[in-house]
């Protein structure tokens, strides 16, 4: 039985026929994963090798111990969702175009068509604000 180790769980290892390691998180930042498949295995040891995923080889009492912290571990939100429940508080570019608002980024980008009197065919210019 081989034990492995993997930071950042919520990035697969994929392997090279396609699938992916099926690692175990168990914390925020930390995901196990207990094999016996000699390819799984194989991969692995090659992502060890060439430094890929935060994979590592562990011992049988630290995968023990890790198993320990996953019984109490409760996964933490997303960022995205954290940032969708804040998205009510935060006016949206159509509240500021329905309430008047300028978008100050539009402005600096938006050409206003000028007369030149002097010149002999009165067609309109550009110019920026």
């Amino acid at each position: 039985m081989n034990f492995f180790t993997k930071e950042n769980p919520r990035v697969k290892v994929y392997l090279q026929d396609g699938s992916y390691a099926p690692f175990d998180q168990v914390s925020d930042n930390q995901a196990i994963l207990q094999t016996e498949n000699p390819f799984l295995i194989q991969q692995l040891r090659l992502c060890i090798q060439g430094q890929r995923g935060g994979v590592a080889e562990i011992t049988r009492d630290e995968f023990i111990a890790l198993e320990e912290v996953k019984k109490n571990f409760v996964p933490r939100r997303l960022w995205r969702e954290e940032l969708s429940l804040q998205a009510g508080k935060v006016a949206s570019a159509t509240d500021r175009i329905q309430k008047g608002t300028p978008n100050p980024i539009a402005l600096q980008h938006t050409a206003v068509p000028v007369v030149d009197p002097a010149a002999a065919d009165a067609r309109p210019t550009a110019r920026k604000l």
